[in-house]
């Protein structure tokens, strides 16, 4: 497949203004190991959280089409949540594994909730897709609600319903990877919640577990735990050059990390701008995998060249 435009910079070649982009199918990325976990996860990630999303304008079927021909393109991780689209997030890659007739590694979160009833938005999916489809400004709206709709309960009750809840959606008797979703210092500051991790790995419901952190003294409060196998955390470009310690910490110990937001502050049209951003994210000490979100065969497509050609560049 090769995509031609003024703003393709796809790692391909460049003559003048007009640059020629190239992603074929097969294309394989590379594999690394979670951590000391039995996971081996591809380093580009793909981050489901817009899939099934009120405010992403694709249907299930156009989305299972991208999400299948990212595993074409070798990756092999996907990292959702049980609030992500409702749900539906969760379903469309059980769907997806059912059409490929494989079981791919996804990591799934629970902690987060929004406070309008999850049936109520999956009813109005349909009506209102239509306009978020013709309206960047109705899509801002709905992602601007979606924030200031949000709220925490990390109650083990709540958390351990959520789990039961993700394995009937994602078509599973085990999860591969459960994760604590954005817990605030203060929950990650009492023993019980790690306590609770501990029995949902004890009790088969998850084979791996560990912490989404908002911020690396968040990482810190988690790595004093033997309990979490693998950490999720933010590390846009800002955040890189402090960080290094505490990756190699995380390494050190054992424990896996998968970077997330990791292009939030790059400009997503300037090709060598995400190259980059990808190169030093995943080149750093520790880092296994680094999540992007595509909802766009062209999205798929410009990450996969990224990341093939960041992983091909000198560190």
């Amino acid at each position: 497949m090769i995509g031609i435009g003024l703003r393709l910079a796809c790692g391909g070649f460049e003559f003048a203004t007009m640059t020629i982009c190239r992603w074929d199918k097969g294309q394989k990325v590379e594999i690394r190991q979670l951590g000391s976990s039995s996971l081996s996860v591809s380093v580009l990630g793909y981050g489901c959280s817009r899939i099934g999303s009120l405010a992403t304008p694709a249907s299930t079927a156009e989305m299972l089409s991208v999400m299948e021909d990212a595993v074409a393109g070798g990756i092999t991780f996907f990292d959702t949540a049980n609030v992500y689209g409702q749900g539906d997030s969760e379903r469309t890659i059980a769907l997806l594994e059912a059409k490929l007739g494989k079981r791919l590694i996804v990591c799934t979160k629970a902690g987060l909730s929004v406070r309008v009833p999850p049936l109520l938005v999956r009813a109005a999916k349909p009506l209102v897709r239509p306009l978020i489809k013709r309206s960047r400004a109705s899509r801002r709206s709905v992602q601007s609600a979606r924030q200031t709709a949000e709220r925490t309960n990390f109650d083990s009750g709540h958390i351990l319903k959520q789990v039961h809840g993700s394995l009937r959606r994602l078509k599973r008797q085990e999860l591969d990877l459960f994760l604590l979703h954005s817990p605030p210092a203060s929950v990650l500051k009492t023993p019980e919640i790690f306590a609770l991790l501990e029995h949902i790995r004890e009790q088969g419901l998850a084979k791996h577990v560990g912490v989404s952190c908002r911020d690396l003294a968040d990482v810190e409060i988690c790595l004093e735990q033997p309990v979490v196998e693998v950490l999720q955390l933010p590390l846009p470009g800002e955040v890189l050059n402090g960080a290094s310690d505490i990756l190699a910490q995380a390494e050190k110990q054992g424990v896996g990390v998968i970077a997330r937001e990791v292009l939030s502050s790059v400009d997503k049209e300037n090709q060598d701008g995400v190259e980059d951003a990808l190169r030093r994210v995943v080149s750093m000490r520790g880092v296994s995998t680094a999540l992007v979100g595509m909802t766009s065969a062209d999205h798929l497509h410009r990450n996969l060249s990224a990341i093939e050609r960041s992983m091909s560049l000198p560190t």
